[in-house]
Formats: structure tokens, sequence, C-alpha cells
């Protein structure tokens, strides 16, 4: 069994920068994998995927152009397919046991994959990270995005219908501190997703 964690939130809400202080965290060099329009990079010692592309930086809070737009913005708009297929095969892969994998961003993120996810993954969790209004439009001008105001209110509509229907949690993003708190409830995530599949399998045999 695979645990899953999806992370939505509107663009600007601090999605890639999460996931970056994330990366900053695992232990060991990644090492770098792709299946069809799929990628992803791997930390075995933590038993953490993570899909997309994130290309290296120095600092996670002052991400460079190149890096705004990483994770599964980064792939291809016909790529859910293939992780569908990946993760299927994954869920069922002894060598795949009591790994978590993660994405962020709407490549993924949307009612069509959580539905599948809940009938195939044996674990996912959905979040979906907050921010006001007035402090993501500071983020769009400072990163000099110029995404449409339609676009936007389409993400947040989408992004409220799913957090509605499905009941998802949202972790608020607005500050350092808020990314710190959500960083450590990540990390817990994969520390007892692990714990608990090897708690499973002790005594080598499956309860």
């Amino acid at each position: 069994m695979i645990q899953l964690i999806g992370i939505g939130g509107e663009p600007a809400s601090g999605k890639t920068t999460l996931l970056y202080r994330l990366l900053d965290r695992l232990a060991g060099v990644p090492a770098f994998f792709k299946a069809g329009l799929l990628r992803w990079m791997e930390f075995q010692k933590n038993q953490v995927a993570i899909l997309g592309q994130y290309p290296p930086v120095k600092d996670a809070y002052q991400l460079p152009a190149e890096a705004k737009f990483a994770g599964t913005d980064a792939l291809s708009m016909a790529v859910q397919p293939v992780a569908m297929e990946t993760l299927k095969a994954w869920e069922a892969d002894p060598q795949r046991e009591g790994w978590t994998v993660i994405f962020e961003g709407d490549r993924l993120f949307n009612g069509k994959f959580f539905e599948w996810a809940v009938r195939s993954v044996g674990c996912g969790q959905f979040v979906i990270l907050t921010a006001p209004p007035e402090l993501l439009s500071g983020r769009h001008v400072t990163r000099d995005d110029h995404q449409a105001a339609a676009f936007l209110k389409g993400r947040r509509t989408k992004l409220l219908s799913m957090e509605t229907k499905y009941k998802l949690p949202t972790w608020p993003n607005l500050i350092r501190a808020d990314i710190e708190k959500n960083l450590a409830r990540l990390e817990a995530m994969i520390w007892r997703f692990r714990k608990a599949r090897l708690d499973v399998y002790s005594g080598g045999r499956r309860k």
C-alpha cells in the first residue's frame, strides 16, 4: 500500500515553496525517473516520491523564475492518465509498501483524479493551502506572473467546489511560520504512514 498526498491551492498560495522546503528535509540525493509524460524523483531512505519537476534552488523562500511554476505544472496537460497508471502499479507493488507519493499543482489536483485515488489507492489525503486575497495579489506582483483575473477566479471556484464536495481540509499558508507548520504536518504524515505499514508487516508477515 502507498500513501498519496495531494496539495492544492490557488496560484501563489505557496504550494511550490512548501514542496521545496520538504525537499530540503528529505535525506540523501534523489533519483530521477520518467514514464511517458510523467516525471518524478525518489528519496529511497525516506520512501518518498515527489511527482513533477523541481529545478535546484538555493533558497525555498527565494525561488528563481524557473522554479516558480515547478512541480506538476512543469508536466504535460495530458499527464493524468499516465499518473493513474503509474500509481496503480505502485499500489500493487510489494517493493513500494509504505511509500508516500506527494504532488502539488493543477495537473492532478481535480475532482476526477481525487475520485480515482479514493477508489484505487489504499491511503489518499488531499489538502488545500489557503491565503487571503490581498496576500495572493501581492505574491502575484512579486513573482510577476501576470495571470488573468478570469483564470484566477476559475481556480478559486474550482477549489471551493472541491473543498465543499469532498470536505477537504484547508491549511493556512500565509507566512513562513505557517509554511514550516505545514512542513511539519507533511513530515508527520509520512512518518506515521510508514510506521503503520511497518507495524502491519511486523513479524515478517502481513497482519
